[in-house]
């Protein structure tokens, strides 16, 4: 009962990356059940695809919508020069599953090791907004 109260997930594309002058790789990783995580992993888009000593930041997204509706947060990261991983949690935009407060730490787990084994990124920060704060 509490998910549907608090999670208001929905799959609607609120804007792109390119929208906000951001290059962006589209990247899937499995979350706790081995269902598809997805994700973007972003920088200005200047900068071309991110080198293993960027700074990056895994960022953690509120309750509702989805990926694409935070992606100003993630614009301003980048503009500070730093790689941004964002990911959509199970059942939220793109990602397979149902939305539900228990799987939230394990997606953002998942994506901390996406990071560490993907992109090879050895130390990242996290930040998140809403309930994505909680999550970091």
């Amino acid at each position: 009962m509490l998910n549907s109260l608090i999670l208001l997930p929905d799959k609607y594309c609120y804007q792109a990356p390119a929208d906000l002058g951001l290059w962006a790789e589209e990247v899937t990783f499995p979350n706790a059940q081995g269902q598809p995580l997805q994700g973007l992993f972003c920088q200005q888009s200047h900068s071309g695809p991110c080198h293993s000593e960027t700074p990056t930041v895994l960022f953690c997204p509120g309750t509702s919508g989805n990926l694409s509706s935070h992606l100003h947060y993630i614009e301003l990261l980048c503009r500070a020069g730093l790689a941004v991983l964002g990911f959509d949690y199970t059942g939220f935009g793109q990602s397979a599953g149902t939305a539900s407060l228990p799987s939230l730490v394990t997606d953002a787990l998942g994506a901390g090791d996406f990071l560490q084994r993907a992109k090879k990124v050895e130390r990242f920060g996290i930040f998140g907004v809403s309930i994505g704060a909680n999550v970091a």
